[in-house]
């Protein structure tokens, strides 16, 4: 049985460290009051702090203090962005520009389809999406600055089969996922009735990746969503 917990004991669960995954496409679909839960909680107990957040379309409206991303801007909340789409957050795009986040990004389709294999628990995804551009390791391999470059992570491989080039995009840990959706209910489930509905599969497939690298079962990911509370 889910449990009913306000956006402020949400953020509590959320660890130093941490990846977690977010929804949104754009200005659309962001979990903002637990994005700013998360941002009361730093300014007052510094804490949580060097997360990596995984989005497709990283959300934030092009607006300064708008939505999405904007919400958790102040510096050393996240230290790593993995996306799609760095900048609809101006404070994350100039903090990814100026090197004070690790920024890795990657073909749209190839992230949603990347989400599925972490959600199946599948090592990757082999594609010739992405072969000699940003995303080839003969390039940047999906490395979008000097800060990304030293982390270390290797998000991408350049692999040989049939006597041909793929590039085999390989499988991260997920630690939980943050939703915004219509309705849920205390089993677990959750409705995107009222949302940008040509989006929900990748909503189903960020949760499918945080449920399948979760060792237990944190009460954050299966909270209720109330209508106009997110």
């Amino acid at each position: 049985m889910a449990k009913i917990i306000t956006a402020a004991e949400a953020a509590d669960l959320i660890r130093d460290g941490m990846t977690l995954g977010v929804s949104g496409f754009g200005a659309f679909a962001s979990p903002d009051c637990v994005l700013e839960a998360i941002s009361r909680k730093f300014k007052e107990q510094n804490t949580p702090r060097d997360l990596t957040i995984v989005s497709g379309v990283a959300p934030g409206d092009f607006v300064e203090d708008g939505c999405g991303l904007s919400k958790i801007k102040d510096e050393g909340i996240i230290k790593t962005l993995i996306a799609s789409h760095l900048r609809m957050s101006p404070a994350i795009g100039r903090a990814c520009s100026e090197n004070k986040i690790a920024a890795f990004s990657m073909p749209l389709g190839v992230y949603g389809q990347l989400l599925n294999a972490i959600g199946s628990k599948r090592p990757g995804i082999i594609t010739h999406v992405g072969l000699n551009t940003y995303a080839d390791p003969r390039q940047d391999g999906c490395k979008m600055n000097a800060l990304a470059k030293a982390d270390g992570r290797e998000m991408v491989e350049l692999i040989h089969v049939s006597g041909k080039d793929y590039l085999f995009y390989k499988a991260f840990h997920i630690d939980a996922c943050i939703l915004h959706a219509s309705y849920a209910d205390t089993e677990g489930n959750i409705s995107l009735q009222n949302e940008p509905v040509c989006w929900s599969w990748r909503w189903r497939c960020t949760t499918m990746a945080a449920s399948s690298s979760w060792r237990s079962t944190p009460s954050a990911r299966r909270a209720r969503l109330t209508r106009g509370t997110c």
